[in-house]
């Protein structure tokens, strides 16, 4: 059963911990997704960088290559730069877009986490680690 985000939002009720540990585990895979998609983007701006850089040292009638859709295209770089400008530009406002989506996401998680009380793994076994050691350590003080 796949649960859409505004599913989760709208305060569905779940029959069963499990569907809701499902919807929970849905919504952590839509923020890895925007993770994964803002890290995507940032490495292509990064390359866009480089080559601007570059391009920027580079005289303007100075014939360059781009690829446009899986075909390389001969250019000059008067052409080419203002594009990768636009192209970076356009990026940047994308994974603004993103950020705020992933924030968005988070605090969908965190409310869905307390509505449900859904209690993560990693937390179970801190708090598993911490009993542990203050009953070793009330062993140690007798």
């Amino acid at each position: 059963m796949a649960t859409t985000s505004k599913e989760v939002s709208k305060g569905k009720v779940f029959g069963n911990e499990e569907q809701a540990a499902a919807a929970f585990n849905e919504l952590r895979q839509q923020q890895r997704v925007l993770a994964s998609r803002i890290s995507e983007v940032e490495m292509d701006m990064k390359e866009h960088d480089l080559v601007i850089e570059v391009l920027k040292e580079v005289d303007a009638k100075r014939k360059c290559y781009r690829m446009i859709g899986g075909v390389l295209v001969e250019r000059v770089v008067d052409e080419v730069l203002p594009g990768l400008v636009s192209n970076r530009d356009k990026m940047k406002e994308f994974t603004d877009s993103l950020r705020t989506n992933l924030e968005t996401k988070g605090k969908e998680l965190v409310e869905f986490k307390e509505k449900h009380n859904i209690k993560l793994k990693a937390e179970q076994d801190e708090k598993k680690d911490s009993a542990g050691k203050d009953r070793q350590a009330a062993i140690l003080a007798h």
